[in-house]
């Protein structure tokens, strides 16, 4: 009762039923470590459960979009198919049959479902350009092999929707370098733009020295070359990206880095937002502009 009483004074937040956290403290962390504290205080009380789907997530810290942080939810898994959400509905279960509890594994002292089943369960629950990027942070941090991933995901009756997961996995390479890129590459693939490579290097003809790497690149219909940047603010003034530089000091070195891919022969360099990536529209719009050939739409229901 002295807990809620401070609640209702703002002084603490009650994120999970009976949990209590300091409200600046809460707000001032990112929602994935949030879901991690709840989930390893949940393991103190419980030290049998085994957590899986977006928690498992969490704590194996795979990339993805804050939009799926949404609501709080914690994932644990369940030897039954039913769904039994308690604790005003933000306690849900998904289905882990007794063979893969050999697959569970221990994060931050909590039990997760294995790699690959957490990576089934966020394949078939999100949306393909969602979850693109727990696949390609999986592959990347080496926590899967790619093959042994699409050689489980082919398993017959592994559950419902796992050829959606197993779509994931046959276009997730593991070479975009955030979630953001991941999230930019799977709308343009969806959008049937595939013929686009993934961080490309171009090196100066003129200085073996200066060597940029690009987002994606493509070929127009013409032959050339165009660069796809995926942008956002926080490249100009986040310093754990300007590397202690200012802005004017972070546009310039773009300025240098945009005349040596003319000097590699690029024709044009696309430059796309997240939001013109999440409305679509405005991205087909850009890429369709600068000549890159458009196929069929990636079938992904």
């Amino acid at each position: 009762m002295f807990l809620r009483r401070w609640a209702a004074k703002g002084y603490l937040c009650n994120p999970f039923s009976n949990y209590y956290a300091r409200e600046a403290y809460w707000q001032s962390i990112p929602a994935a470590e949030r879901t991690r504290i709840v989930a390893r205080t949940m393991g103190q009380r419980h030290p049998n459960r085994v957590f899986g789907g977006l928690t498992a997530a969490c704590l194996w810290r795979l990339e993805h979009s804050t939009y799926l942080d949404r609501g709080g939810a914690i994932i644990v898994s369940s030897a039954s198919n039913r769904r039994t959400p308690s604790h005003n509905g933000k306690l849900c279960a998904t289905y882990l049959p007794d063979w893969e509890r050999e697959s569970v594994q221990s994060r931050d002292g909590v039990n997760v479902t294995g790699i690959k089943r957490t990576l089934l369960d966020c394949g078939r629950a999100y949306e393909f350009r969602h979850a693109m990027a727990f696949f390609d942070s999986a592959i990347a941090q080496g926590l899967v092999v790619r093959d042994e991933l699409l050689e489980y995901l082919e398993t017959p009756r592994l559950g419902v929707c796992q050829d959606k997961a197993l779509l994931v996995a046959q276009h997730a390479t593991g070479l975009n370098e955030n979630g953001g890129e991941s999230f930019c590459y799977a709308t343009m693939l969806e959008e049937g733009f595939s013929d686009v490579r993934q961080q490309v290097e171009f090196v100066n003809p003129q200085d073996a020295n200066d060597r940029r790497r690009a987002d994606f690149v493509a070929v127009r219909e013409d032959g050339r070359l165009v660069v796809i940047e995926f942008d956002g603010m926080r490249k100009y003034d986040d310093p754990t990206m300007t590397g202690g530089r200012t802005t004017g000091e972070v546009v310039a070195d773009e300025r240098r880095r945009e005349a040596t891919l003319q000097t590699c022969g690029v024709a044009e360099i696309v430059r796309c937002t997240f939001e013109e990536v999440r409305r679509r529209v405005p991205l087909v719009n850009k890429l369709v502009a600068a000549g890159l050939p458009r196929g069929a739409r990636l079938n992904t229901a």
